[in-house]
């Protein structure tokens, strides 16, 4: 009888290891969809950013619509942190078990490609709001000289196009000027 029971426990044993692994793996794939999730949350402050620059730009004080961009900007680069931070907590305790988990350098990447992201669209957001109003006053500032061409003959999209080129041509210099310094250390 004692060959059974010794069967039995060691049976038992055998599922009982079987469910420490499948929980085992539901915490990580669990860590990983929170950390995808968080990110996800990040993602979308940034996109609530580009929104509401977007509505708001023609507000008054100008500065109001930028301040609330960089703060959903921040709000999205601490989301992505915070995910990193968790996520390598929970990897860390999984590292006892026998589970393969993604490498904090994983995590790690992730979180730092997104934060440089955030940053980079905070900066062409703004930049783009400068350039706009750069335009913008350009056009109100010329209002009589396309008005003398369009009495010339001149068609609407030729003085559409002439603005656009000058803005695109205003754009590329000093984004090449700028590139050029920031290579330069200047």
């Amino acid at each position: 009888m004692t060959s059974t029971s010794d069967a039995k426990d060691g049976d038992r044993d055998d599922k009982a290891e079987a469910r420490t692994e499948w929980a085992e793996d539901r915490t990580l794939m669990a860590n990983e969809r929170t950390f995808s999730s968080w990110t996800g949350t990040g993602l979308g402050a940034i996109g609530v950013a580009l929104g509401m620059t977007a509505v708001f730009r023609a507000a008054e004080p100008k500065w109001l619509a930028k301040l609330v961009a960089t703060i959903f900007v921040a709000g999205a680069i601490y989301l992505f942190w915070q995910a990193w931070r968790n996520a390598c907590r929970t990897h860390a305790r999984l590292q006892e078990s026998d589970v393969e988990a993604v490498p904090q350098q994983g995590y790690t990447r992730v979180a730092g490609i997104m934060t440089l992201g955030a940053v980079g669209a905070l900066i062409l957001l703004l930049g783009a709001i400068g350039v706009a109003n750069v335009v913008l006053m350009s056009v109100s500032a010329r209002s009589f000289e396309f008005a003398l061409r369009r009495a010339l003959g001149f068609k609407r999209r030729w003085i559409f196009a002439q603005v656009f080129l000058e803005a695109a041509l205003v754009c590329v210099a000093s984004g090449g000027l700028g590139f050029a310094l920031g290579v330069l250390g200047v």
